[in-house]
């Protein structure tokens, strides 16, 4: 009696080893895949940030500094006005 219950755990344990071993391989299949779809949905992001990149002007640095100078040389313009007029006024 005792044999055929140690037969029969082993051949339960032999059972259970394959079932483990092909979850394990379906959880890595499943991992790989999945880290492989990642891949390439970043590598698909990257392509289209490439693409962006490449539709902008580059040197385009002149512009806003031309902006800001104006806004800067207005805004003394302006200052120096607002003096002037406290000056005339007698109040500095």
């Amino acid at each position: 009696m005792e044999g055929r219950l140690g037969e029969g755990i082993d051949g339960a344990t032999d059972n259970m080893e394959k079932r483990i071993s092909t979850l394990e391989t379906r959880v890595q299949r499943k991992i790989e895949r999945h880290g492989k779809n990642q891949a390439k949905g970043f590598m698909n992001e990257m392509d289209e940030l490439k693409e962006t990149m490449q539709g902008i002007d580059q040197g385009g640095w002149k512009t806003p500094f031309l902006i800001l100078m104006i806004l800067v040389g207005g805004a003394g313009i302006m200052g120096y006005r607002h003096y002037r007029k406290l000056i005339k006024s007698h109040l500095l």
